[in-house]
């Protein structure tokens, strides 16, 4: 006798509690952001390439809040900042902050996948002092973190927009050496995936 069939609900909970005070524009940490460009938009992928199977998504108000933020240019953390600006702009001490975060994250999903990536934080890593952070932001070259800069963002880039965007695929495979066209065209795909990202949803669940 044959067993009936199972019945299965897959529900995601998407949740990031708000990072900064009312009324202000810069958060504290950036994980809003991050996850919005990483992960949750491969889950949107993976359901466009899964049409059959229904899921639901469970979004938190305080996540979609931040997100429109981003997008509407009323957020902002310091992360972004020092990630989006030309290397060559950033201070020493903004030089510092950056080395203090860029590293933060999973580093075998993250850091460890790109070669250049993970040969920057073998050089100084996330356990660094900030004294090592300074003689680092002093030492490195100007290359060493617009490389820094690129891989950060590619790391944070979702796996399907790593297979299938164009730009982020030639990126990848280029690992190293990256001009300031390149960071700046990076930086674009990282806002364009953020703009689209609600949307992209709400059409999902229209369909």
């Amino acid at each position: 006798m044959e067993s009936p069939p199972i019945c299965v609900a897959f529900l995601w909970h998407f949740h990031q509690p708000e990072y900064a005070w009312p009324g202000q524009e810069r958060r504290a940490l950036p994980w809003a952001r991050l996850h919005a460009v990483k992960d949750y938009s491969d889950m949107a992928a993976w359901v466009e390439a899964n049409p059959a199977v229904r899921v639901t998504f469970n979004w938190v108000p305080s996540l979609v809040q931040q997100i429109l933020a981003y997008v509407e240019g009323r957020a902002t953390d310091d992360l972004w900042e020092w990630s989006r600006r030309p290397a060559e702009a950033l201070s020493l001490e903004e030089r510092a902050g950056f080395l203090a975060w860029a590293f933060r994250g999973h580093p075998e999903g993250i850091i460890h996948p790109l070669p250049r990536y993970r040969e920057l934080y073998r050089r100084l890593g996330p356990e660094a002092t900030e004294g090592e952070r300074r003689e680092a932001a002093r030492s490195w070259s100007l290359q060493d973190f617009r490389d820094l800069q690129v891989c950060h963002l590619l790391g944070w880039t979702g796996e399907a927009l790593r297979r299938q965007h164009p730009l982020v695929r030639r990126l990848m495979s280029k690992q190293r050496g990256f001009t300031l066209e390149e960071h700046q065209a990076l930086l674009e795909v990282h806002r364009e995936v953020l703009r689209g990202l609600l949307p992209r949803y709400r059409r999902l669940a229209e369909e």
